[in-house]
């Protein structure tokens, strides 16, 4: 058939970045927004083999925080960790 068709193609690019920006600030919702420094006191989560440990250990201290989401973690005198934020809850 010989129909023309007529379509909005701004109205369609506008709508999908409404819904892209709607998703994304529902996103950043649950993310965690503590800003973790050095000296700060932090629980890590443990690697459970019972139900009856305790799902943290701690506390430690933060030495450093590094950009991509990290932090070094003194676990002992001589020893430090680097740690994802994620695995860490603030003491």
């Amino acid at each position: 058939f010989n129909i023309p068709v007529l379509v909005d193609l701004v109205a369609l690019r506008d709508n999908r970045q409404e819904k892209i920006d709607q998703r994304l600030l529902r996103a950043n919702l649950k993310r965690s927004r503590m800003d973790f420094q050095p000296g700060m006191q932090v629980y890590t989560s443990a690697n459970k083999k019972t139900k009856l440990e305790p799902p943290f250990d701690g506390p430690y201290t933060i030495e450093r925080t590094h950009t991509n989401g990290t932090v070094t973690v003194r676990l002992s005198p001589h020893v430090t960790d680097r740690i994802n934020i994620r695995r860490c809850k603030p003491a």
